[in-house]
């Protein structure tokens, strides 16, 4: 029995402890001559301390002393009532308010347009062939080089989840490498000449189409996708006896993966590594794309 009326007792004081009684109201304000704890602008909820309900949302505009005057906010109050701190809840940030971008900043799924600059990495590998040596020599060869590629480029944003990067632009394949014939000791290119390295450089203006599956984040995005290059050739140079290219136009099957990050409210710097070989050839040939940029929506 004793303890019961000891928790009585304890949960009494702690209500008066933390409650403040409205000891009168005129035009809208209230006046509370126990103020102890209140601060301004505090908000609380004027309760009827009969029915325990809420029937006020006051505000606490001025404390002096032991006195503070609450002004109404909604609802209405009385005299008698007490107050009953309004608890700050932490409420869900919707995808606006949690986001770090600029409200009138373009979203990351937008048509971009820009230009990339990269690093482009080849390899070739084929048989090299002089038939008109005598005797005819011949070996095998794994020829590799760099060279840097522009591109300008437009996205084509399908939905949140898909989108086409199309492109058009200009690179090259330049590639060299040694290639001795085993029966004589002497290079395969280049008339025969023991110092002489292979070397095989195309260029080509491009058109090139990828598609890509995004995901997305607020200020960025990572996509990864499967694309076609058509390649138009401008200009070569190759020292390969029986290396030569019938063909004006060349063309690539494309797989790889980016990441484009937002920059300001209206651009992205697109970062891509994108890998690519030619179908259905007897020169076996693969490229390696490194590139950035800068986009824009306008």
């Amino acid at each position: 029995m004793k303890n019961i009326l000891f928790i009585i007792t304890i949960a009494f004081i702690s209500v008066n402890s933390f409650s403040q009684t409205i000891k009168s109201v005129k035009d809208k304000k209230g006046l509370v001559t126990e103020a102890t704890g209140l601060e301004i602008d505090q908000e609380y909820f004027a309760v009827d301390t009969e029915t325990n309900k809420r029937t006020a949302l006051v505000k606490v505009t001025q404390v002096k002393n032991d006195r503070a005057i609450v002004e109404i906010v909604k609802g209405k109050m009385s005299a008698g009532q007490k107050l009953v701190e309004r608890k700050k809840t932490t409420a869900k940030k919707t995808k606006n308010q949690n986001s770090s971008k600029p409200a009138d900043a373009k979203s990351i799924s937008s048509n971009w347009k820009g230009v990339m600059l990269g690093f482009t990495q080849s390899t070739m590998a084929f048989t090299a062939q002089d038939t008109a040596a005598t005797p005819a020599t011949s070996a095998d060869v794994s020829l590799k080089g760099s060279s840097i590629h522009l591109r300008g480029f437009y996205d084509y944003t399908f939905n949140n989840l898909f989108f086409g990067r199309f492109g058009v632009g200009y690179e090259s394949i330049a590639v060299k490498g040694p290639a001795i014939a085993t029966s004589s000791g002497a290079s395969v290119c280049n008339n025969g000449s023991a110092a002489a390295d292979c070397s095989v450089a195309f260029s080509y203006v491009t058109g090139n189409a990828m598609g890509y599956l995004s995901l997305n984040f607020d200020s960025s995005r990572l996509y990864f996708g499967l694309g076609y290059n058509f390649m138009i050739q401008v200009g070569s140079t190759n020292n390969v006896p029986n290396l030569k290219s019938n063909s004006s136009t060349n063309q690539m099957i494309l797989y790889g993966l980016g990441y484009d990050i937002r920059v300001g409210q209206k651009g992205i710097v697109p970062i891509e590594y994108t890998m690519g070989t030619i179908p259905g050839s007897t020169v076996k040939t693969s490229v390696s794309y490194l590139r950035a940029g800068y986009g824009w929506d306008f």
